[in-house]
């Protein structure tokens, strides 16, 4: 029965990708085969590969004052984020350092901000994307204009897709792809130059040509008007 358990647990494995394991050249077969599962961050025992590292008494005490302290912290990311679910994965995930300096110094809406390194970004990572080579700095000013009402949240995911590596690049696209968000009296003007009468006909034909341009709250909110 265990038996049978475990191969069903890796042919479900199997379906999302390659399961994380160890394998071992199979000479008599051309090929490799599997040897063991990889180690989980659950193992308790040290790291063998690696040196230990001898602190003086003085710099132990000075890594004591700079333990973070994670209920807190948690507490705090549930608080600014509104879910909790997101909240515990920024809390785990690399990013968390990202997250705090683009909140703190672009003022986006943190739900945002952590949806979009958490999930997005990700998303782009595997679809071969070199995300990851955008500075925090970059995308600190890219949600900033995001925040001051300049671009739409699809807006931010065209850029982030360009890979853009300085603030001066982030502007020169939006310039050369259009990608400025419309709003305001501008929006209004656009919308009266459609001819469709029906409000769902309507709200396609625009979002279908201005989708990154326009947020989708306020063209609901005119259209209702």
């Amino acid at each position: 029965k265990k038996a049978i358990e475990r191969a069903i647990l890796r042919a479900n494995t199997a379906i999302i990708g390659v399961p994380s394991e160890t394998r071992v050249l199979d000479i008599k077969n051309f090929g490799s085969k599997f040897l063991r599962p990889i180690a989980g961050g659950s193992r308790m025992y040290p790291e063998t590969d690696a040196f230990p590292v001898e602190v003086s008494a003085r710099e132990f005490e000075n890594l004591k004052k700079q333990v973070p302290n994670i209920e807190e912290t948690q507490r705090k990311l549930e608080s600014e984020i509104g879910n909790k679910q997101l909240a515990e994965q920024m809390l785990r995930s690399a990013m968390l350092p990202t997250y705090k300096i683009i909140t703190e110094k672009s003022k986006a809406e943190p739900k945002f901000v952590a949806a979009f390194i958490l999930e997005k970004m990700k998303d782009l990572r595997r679809s071969g994307i070199g995300v990851d080579s955008v500075p925090d700095d970059v995308l600190t000013y890219l949600f900033g204009k995001y925040a001051k009402g300049e671009i739409t949240k699809v807006a931010v995911e065209e850029i982030v897709k360009l890979v853009p590596k300085s603030a001066v690049e982030i502007d020169k696209i939006i310039k050369e792809k259009g990608l400025a968000k419309i709003s305001g009296k501008k929006l209004k003007e656009l919308v009266s130059s459609f001819s469709e009468k029906d409000k769902s006909l309507l709200m396609k034909a625009i979002m279908s040509k201005y989708r990154a341009n326009i947020d989708g709250e306020e063209i609901n909110s005119i259209l209702k008007g």
